[in-house]
C-alpha cells in the first residue's frame, strides 16, 4: 500500500510481480492501494492495479470508492480509466451521492463534464433528495448540468449505434448507412 500510496510504480510492479500482496487489501480506514493511488494522483500506478485485479468499485469505511476520489481531486483522466476499468458511473457513495455529485460539489468543471460525457445521471438524487444541479456553485458547471439532456440523449444514441454494430457485424447498410450498389467504389 506504501508504494501506490507513493505513486512508486516500479516498487508497485516488482511486489505485485512477487504475488505476496493482497491487491484488494484494505488499511485501518478501509482504504484500498487503489484508492490511494487515486489520492496520489498516480495513474501508472493505478494501472499496474487495475491489471493485477484491483476492484474499481471497492468502498472504503466512509463509502467512498475510487470514482468519488478521483471526482473529488478533479482528475479526469482517472475516472475515465476507472469507468473504462468497470467502475459503475452512478454508484452511489455515502450519504447516496454520484461522482457527478461529488465533482459538481467541488465546482470542477472538467470533471463535472468528463463524468457527463461517460454517461453520469444528472438527475440521480441523494438520501436527500439533492441532485448534483443543487450541489454546483459555479456558472459553468450550472450550465453543463442544464445542458445534461442534450448530451445523455447523444450518448445513448451513441451507446444504441455501438450496440447494433455489434450486434449487426458491422456490416454495410445496418446502421442506416446505404449500401453500395454492385460495382460501385463510393468514390464521386
Amino acid at each position: 500500500m506504501a508504494a501506490a500510496e507513493a505513486g512508486k510504480a516500479k516498487a508497485l510492479r516488482v511486489l505485485l510481480g512477487s504475488g505476496d500482496c493482497g491487491v484488494n487489501a484494505k488499511d485501518l480506514y478501509g482504504r484500498t492501494a487503489l484508492m490511494l493511488a487515486v489520492n496520489n494522483r498516480s495513474t501508472a500506478a493505478m494501472g499496474l492495479l487495475l491489471d493485477a485485479g484491483a476492484d474499481p468499485e471497492a468502498a472504503d469505511r466512509r463509502g467512498a470508492t475510487p470514482l468519488s476520489l478521483a471526482a473529488n481531486v478533479c482528475k479526469v483522466p482517472h475516472m475515465r480509466l476507472l469507468v473504462a476499468r468497470g467502475a459503475q458511473v452512478d454508484k452511489r457513495v455515502n450519504q447516496g451521492r454520484t461522482a457527478l455529485m461529488v465533482a459538481a460539489n467541488t465546482g470542477s468543471v472538467a470533471a463535472t463534464q468528463a463524468l457527463l460525457a461517460l454517461g453520469a445521471d444528472a438527475d440521480a438524487k441523494d438520501t436527500a433528495g439533492c441532485d448534483a444541479l443543487s450541489m454546483c456553485f459555479v456558472d459553468e458547471c450550472v450550465a453543463l448540468l442544464k445542458d445534461a439532456e442534450r448530451i445523455q440523449r447523444w450518448h445513448r444514441r451513441r451507446r444504441l449505434i455501438a450496440w447494433k454494430a455489434e450486434l449487426l457485424g458491422n456490416r454495410p447498410g445496418t446502421l442506416g448507412q446505404p449500401e453500395l450498389p454492385t460495382g460501385a467504389t463510393g468514390e464521386p
